[in-house]
Formats: structure tokens, sequence, C-alpha cells
């Protein structure tokens, strides 16, 4: 590419733009590609990180959260008396409202439906200072424990069930069996907290509190006006200080307890802004990589003009306008890029919102907005300049009495300018191995992730989610009945292997865990108990997911209400309390030293389960028999017999659960496998763009060297002859531009792994059972880099050993 501008540096008419057509498509897609890249990953930064939450007076918006630092709870949702006790002892917020998220069954339609409920105080919509745009919101008497049940409703839903008929308000809808009457339809834009359908006064009644550490609800609070968090947080933690003494027995004084005071905006965007800046800094080196190609590009054709330049300034023109016309140049490739690359940015955003919308909080806010256009107008002009300064300042100020007598060839090919060339080409390969290395880095531990075992086989397995209506189904036998009824169905079901039912899957998202003692292994008095995961099984879960029963027996169907209590626990647990030894027969209960739990023999041990993520240990687990632990919402899962398509069981599955109530809707149907994939869907997606960033950059850079080499080729034709004419050898010749490619890549290299050194700290949290210096990633990158380098290389090398050394002598 650039030898070939090289060899023909003078192709037409002197005009400002002369010889520009020949570089225009490779410079500008270059930049189009380093510009468009910048500008699609700004604008996520801008929409999530930058811009303030859709709401008035964002900024005095916080949460409250308990905490349990010692027991590994930084976050902990609060209960309904200290909801109470927070907005009693407070002085530093204007309101704090309380927020439940759950799922409800829609029925009066033709087919039930599952929708997601926020059960909320009913100042939710006045702490974030928002009205309804149709109808009203809530008031204080709509909490009122008697009141008649309302709801407002989210306007996607609106618009998607209702068809956006304002005449909805007043409506009444059937939610989990009990009329609700429909006040209102929330603006477009507003979805607090994201994915709700509708949402209903939560009813908190002081005389009929749930216990101080049941601990589900979320808050959301304002600030007064001039008040800053520092003193709510101070005053948070007197309150909890007061409540520790109050109830010690809630607030162990070893757990670690308080109140923390955080950002809204923190909380929302505070998991996603590190992939975030990474991929931004990861987009801003392939800018500068594609900014070095080009400057090398021009400064190459701009060198090859020498002697036009000098005859130029000897005839009168000054360096100013010298400067002038390579910028001008500069300005027009990267304007051009830019434009290119704002569609490649219009693509890029379009696909990363399109993959996980839900995944990216504030995505109603990402687009090419105004801010955008701006941004990439800047950008593209600040690099256009920066190219443009090289070359410009490289040619305008020639030796004018050398550059005319040696026909431009002695100043185009001096050492400092050839030395520039080189040390631009070793910035991009350093560049480019910090993009590599990173992408190595991530690529072993999605690697090392997806080797990670769950502790079941998710392959042949269906998933689902049932959940009946407490009014319908209020008490325990009615709801073990049902299930029991179910089961039986579906076991029957032609393709079926085995089937089972628990309270919360594996990395559902959702958690469900509480202090436990064991026999003889008590804690002392005021010691924190340890804490479990708590699951509600019925018999066949196990096999349904395929969990290794390690010792003993699974629940039976004779595990009832009526026999001696029994359990299943993990391995982890077993051999953190019984090393050694046999655990069947041991005893443990719910609850710590004053618990008054019944005593459970243990009968089985199951392998561990990866609960939270494939990257997250897991702690111990005590399974329940869903006979003596009823719960109304259910996982349902069905291992498929073999060679039956678990797909095709979801039909004759909701046929079974229609049979028995016509009002219940089957939701969340999904294999497992697709579970698990979001989980690390996430991973996956950063590992590949950042991937295809360092893919984008290896080939700049080999594009680099390879117009370095081929440009030097062509200058150095002369001197390559003579030393053909003088019995040089293929070989040498080869082995001598080789040679030059290899200094320049070993340089860039050495460079490279230094900045790698400093850089990869950022992605250190990142990073799964791998070292941030990984021996294999340190070698096997710079060497991938190397031989992509000598390959580019080896091209324009092979092409000088074909000189004839009659043409070359005869070259002037």
């Amino acid at each position: 590419m650039t030898g070939a501008l090289a060899q023909n540096p003078d192709p037409g008419p002197r005009t400002p733009f002369r010889g520009l057509p020949q570089t225009l498509v490779a410079a500008t897609v270059a930049m189009a590609l380093g510009l468009g890249a910048v500008i699609a990953i700004f604008s996520v930064v801008d929409g999530v990180l930058l811009r303030p939450l859709p709401f008035p007076e964002p900024d005095g918006l916080v949460v409250v959260w308990n905490q349990f630092t010692k027991l590994g709870l930084p976050q902990l949702e609060i209960s309904e008396p200290e909801l109470l006790d927070y907005r009693k002892q407070g002085t530093a917020l204007e309101g704090l409202a309380a927020i439940y998220e759950t799922d409800a069954n829609l029925t009066g339609f033709e087919e039930p439906e599952r929708v997601s409920v926020a059960l909320s105080t009913p100042d939710l919509f006045s702490v974030l200072k928002v009205a309804p745009a149709v109808g009203r919101g809530f008031v204080a008497a709509d909490g009122a424990p008697d009141a008649p049940r309302t709801a407002v409703l989210n306007d996607g839903y609106w618009r998607r069930r209702f068809g956006a008929d304002p005449g909805v308000v007043g409506r009444t809808l059937m939610l989990n069996g009990a009329p609700c009457t429909i006040l209102g339809v929330m603006p477009p834009r507003f979805g607090f907290p994201s994915g709700v359908d509708l949402w209903v006064p939560l009813r908190l009644d002081p005389k009929d509190m749930n216990a101080r550490g049941t601990h589900y609800l979320r808050t959301v609070g304002r600030l007064k006006p001039g008040v800053a968090i520092e003193k709510a947080q101070a005053e948070m933690a007197v309150i909890g200080r007061r409540l520790q003494g109050e109830y010690p027995g809630n607030y162990q004084a070893d757990s670690g307890w308080g109140v923390n005071v955080v950002p809204l905006k923190d909380q929302l965007i505070g998991k996603i802004r590190p992939a975030l800046l990474l991929l931004f800094g990861a987009v801003v080196l392939v800018l500068a990589i594609a900014c070095v190609n080009v400057t090398n590009l021009l400064l190459a054709r701009a060198l090859a003009r020498s002697r036009e330049i000098a005859v130029r300034i000897a005839i009168g023109a000054g360096r100013a306008q010298v400067v002038r016309q390579f910028l001008v140049e500069s300005l027009t490739v990267t304007l051009l890029g830019g434009l290119l690359g704002l569609l490649i940015a219009f693509w890029a955003v379009k696909g990363l919102t399109a993959i996980n919308p839900d995944a990216i909080p504030q995505g109603a806010a990402i687009g090419l907005d105004a801010r955008a256009l701006l941004f990439a107008a800047l950008l593209s002009l600040v690099s256009g300049l920066l190219i443009g300064l090289v070359p410009a300042l490289q040619t305008s100020n020639p030796n004018l009495a050398e550059a005319l007598r040696e026909g431009g060839e002695k100043s185009v090919g001096s050492k400092v300018r050839r030395r520039t060339r080189s040390w631009l080409v070793a910035a991009e390969m350093a560049l480019a191995l910090v993009l590599m290395i990173g992408a190595g880095l991530l690529i072993k531990t999605f690697s090392k992730l997806q080797q990670v075992s769950p502790g079941f086989d998710p392959a042949g397995s269906l998933t689902m989610q049932l959940s009946l209506p407490e009014r319908k189904y209020a008490e325990g036998v009615q709801v073990t009945a049902f299930f029991r009824q179910l089961l039986e169905r579906l076991k029957a079901l032609p393709g079926v292997r085995q089937v089972g039912l628990i309270d919360h899957l594996p990395m559902d998202g959702q958690e469900r865990s509480g202090s436990y003692s064991v026999a003889d292994r008590l804690p002392a008095p005021g010691a924190v108990p340890p804490e479990a995961d708590l699951r509600s099984v019925s018999p066949g879960y196990f096999q349904a997911m395929a969990i290794s029963l390690d010792r003993g027996r699974a629940f039976e169907d004779s595990d009832g209400p009526d026999t001696p209590p029994v359990v299943v626990v993990d391995a982890k647990l077993a051999r953190l309390y019984w090393p050694g030894q046999d655990p069947i027969g041991k005893r443990v209960r719910l609850g710590g030293l004053d618990s008054r739990a019944p005593w459970m023999s243990v009968v089985g041990v199951v392998s561990s389960v990866r609960n939270t993520g494939f990257d997250v240990e897991p702690r111990e687990q005590i399974y329940l028999p869903s006979s003596r632990d009823p719960v109304t919402g259910v996982f349902v899962v069905i291992r498929a017999a073999e060679g039956t398509d678990p797909a095709k069981l979801v039909g004759p599955v909701r046929e079974q659960v229609r049979a028995l109530d016509a009002d219940l809707p089957l939701f969340d149907v999904r294999p497992m496998t697709d579970r698990l994939a979001v989980q690390l869907a996430p991973r996956r997606l950063s590992t590949t763009l950042l991937l295809a960033l360092a893919a984008l950059a290896l080939v700049l850079s080999a594009v680099g060297m390879y117009g370095v080499v081929a440009y030097s080729v062509a200058q150095r034709t002369r001197e390559i002859g003579v030393r053909m004419a003088l019995g040089g050898q293929r070989n040498t010749i080869l082995g001598m531009v080789i040679g030059q490619g290899l200094k320049v890549a070993l340089v860039g290299v050495a460079i490279g792994i230094l900045l790698s050194l400093a850089a990869v700290r950022f992605l250190e949290s990142q990073l799964f059972g791998i070292s941030r210096t990984d021996l294999a990633t340190f070698l096997g990158v710079p060497l991938l880099l190397i031989f992509v380098v000598l390959a580019a290389s080896y091209w324009p090398a092979r092409r000088a050993t074909r000189v004839d050394p009659l043409v070359a002598l005869q070259r002037e």
C-alpha cells in the first residue's frame, strides 16, 4: 500500500489534494473503524455513566442498605420494623420508600398471564417526584391494611396489553385471584424498578409487623434540600448503633452490623461501570492505533513529495502554507472517516442494546443523539489535527539545497525520518499488544469459567415457573396436595425421565439463606451463627437436576409433616463439621443458639452446587423437604428421557397444569442450559468485544508494518540493486529487509509488555482462575504479534529479492 505510493510519488497534477484519492480508501477505512468504535462505546458510557438519572433532582436520590460485613453481607435488604425506625428516627431524608419485587398471576383474559409486580409503599412516586401520565398515583390511604387493592401500570405494559386505551383507569384486574382497580399509567420513560409491569401498594401494619430479622425490602430515599449524603450516612450510623443496643440479638456485636447510604446512581451502575470503562479504554487504544497508522501513511506520502515542497518553498511559499495543506488533507481523511464511523457506531449501538436490554441500566438513554454527534465531530477534528502535524513538521522545513540536488531521495530516506516511521509502527504494536494481552487474559478467564462444574448437569433438563395464588391456596396442605398431583401427572408423560420442584433454582438471581446450628457444635453465647443457602425441594429434584448423591438417600414421598424431620446437606457442610465421619444421622436445625426450630436428621449428602455464579465459591447448603416447607412459588425441573427434545414437553406440561387449575400460567420456560448461558453472557460479550478490538489492532499493526517495510524497499531499490550486482545473495537481502521489521517489532513488543504489566491491574476484578501476569499469555501473545509482523514484512522483502540489478542501477 505505502510502497506503491512511494514508487509513484507524482501520479497526477499538483493540486492541494494531489495523490489523496490513492490514500483515501485505506486511511478513511482505518479512521472509520477507530472512530466508529469510540463513538459507539462513548454513546453507551454517556447514556449509562454520564447522564443523570431520568428523575427530577436525581442527585438527591439514595438507597439505604443494612450490612453485616463480617457475615459476607455488605448490602442486605431491610425489614418492616427497620423501615419504620429509619423513617421515624432519621431527619436527613425527606422520604424513604420501600419496594418488594415479585410476580403475580393475572387472570380474566383468554389466557392467564404472569406479570412482574413491584409492591411499593405509596410514597414511591412522590419520593422520585414522578407523576402518572394517565390517572393518578398512590396516596397514603392506598397503603392501609383494609384499603381496596389498586395498581398503577407501566407504560409499556399498558400499550402491550390494553392498546394504550386511556379508559383503562378504573378497570378491575384479577391479580392472584383478588380484584385490583387500575388507578393510572406511568410516563413512557419511567421504569423503576426496571422490568416492572405494574405497581401495587405495599401494606404495612405496625400492629402486625414481620420479624425484625426478615429482610426483604429494597429502599429509595431522597435527601432533604441542602443535606449532604455524608450527613445522612452519619445519622444512619447513629441509628444503627442505637438499634444494636436495643436489639442485641438481631445485631450481634461481631457481625459487622451497620447501615449504609449509597447514591442511587452508584447503586444502579456500580456493577457495569468497570466493564464499560474497560471497553472505552480499549476502543481509545484502537483509535490511537488507527491514528498512528494513518499518520505513518500520510508521512510516507509527504516525504515522497519533499522535492516538490522544497520547490514551493524556494519560490516563496511560506511554511504556514505547507503546514496548512497537510492539515487540510488529514482533516479531510478524519472527517470522512468520522462520517463513516457514525454509520458503524449506529449499527454497533443498535446491536449492543439489542443483545440484552435489561442488562444495561438506563438503556433507554443510549443512542446517537446530539451529544454523540458533537463528540464525533470534536474527535474527528482533534484526530485530524494530530495526524497532520507529524508529516507537516517533518517536511515543511527542508534543507533546500539537499532536497533539490538529490531529487528528494536522500531527504526522503534520512535516518531521522526513517526512525520516525519506525517508531510510529513500534507504538502501534505496543498499543496492540496491550489490547491483545487483555483479550488473552479474558479469553483464558472465560475458558476457566466454562470448565467450572455448577454441581449438576444442565443438559437435557427443562425448567419453568409456577406460582399458586395464596387466596386460593391458603393452607400448606392445599399447596402440598396440588404439587403432589402435578408431579404424578408430569412423571406419567411420555419422554419424561424425572421431575422435581425447588423454590429457587441455582443461579436464578434470588437468594434464600438463613442461620443454622449443628448439634454438639453449638455457637458460643452471643456469637454469630453460620449462614447457609436454604432450598425447599421435592422428591425427585436431585435426580431431575443430576446432582450427585454422595452418601445416604434423597428425599422420598414418605418424608412428610407427620414423620421425623429430615434434611439433606451438601458436601461442603459435611466436610466442615464432620470431617472423616459419616454425616448420616447427624442433626442440624435452623436458627442460632436460642432457636426453637426442631432438630433435623441428616439423611443424605449431595455435591455442592453453585447457586450464585460460576466465579463465586458456594457456601454451605441445606435442603428441606417441600412437604415440611411448602412454598407457593416453585421452579419445575423436568429431565427428558434419552432421545427426547425437552422443548417438545412444554405443550404437554402446560396441558397438565391447565387440567389442575385453568387460571395458572406456566411461565419462564427455558432449558437449564439457557439459564447458565445467561450467567456467562456478560463475560462472553465483554470478552468477544475486546477480542474483536484486539484483532482489529493486530490487523492495523500488520498493515502499518507492511507499509513501512514496503516503503523502505521502494526507497532502497538502487542500494539493493548495487548489493545484488556486487554478488549479494537473495537470502541475504531477504534477511536484511525482514530484520528491519523484526527490530521494530521487538521494540514495540518490549514497550507493549511494560505497558501491559501496568494496564492489566485494571483487569484484575474481571479475572478468574488465572493471574493477571499469566505467563502463557505474556509469552504467547507477543510471539503471535511478532509472527504476524514478520509475515507482513515477508512480502515486501520477497519483492526486494526480485529486483533486477540493471533496472535498479538505472534508477536516479
